[in-house]
């Protein structure tokens, strides 16, 4: 999430009150940690080739994947080609 705020706040996407704001609410929204497997880079491999994506974001369509959200939208804020296809493959 660091990441996510980090760049929105620098490319204007937020100001900085609403990435402070983002960080303060966070904790108490539910969540949970992916361990992962060699399985998973596997699969994340094969999707970076496949869908000329980044590793970053095959992370997130494996994971959208493997806990069956594989009808839903993946979302984000970039137009890029490549983000388009991951937006239709979520």
């Amino acid at each position: 999430m660091a990441a996510v705020l980090v760049v929105a706040e620098k490319r204007g996407r937020i100001s900085k009150d609403d990435a402070a704001r983002a960080v303060e609410i966070l904790p108490s929204l539910p969540s949970r940690a992916d361990g992962g497997s060699l399985e998973n880079l596997i699969t994340i491999r094969l999707l970076t080739c496949e869908h000329q994506l980044s590793a970053y974001d095959a992370c997130y369509l494996e994971l959208a994947q493997r806990i069956g959200l594989a009808g839903s939208f993946l979302v984000c804020f970039d137009g890029s080609e490549n983000k388009q296809s991951l937006r239709r493959l979520g």
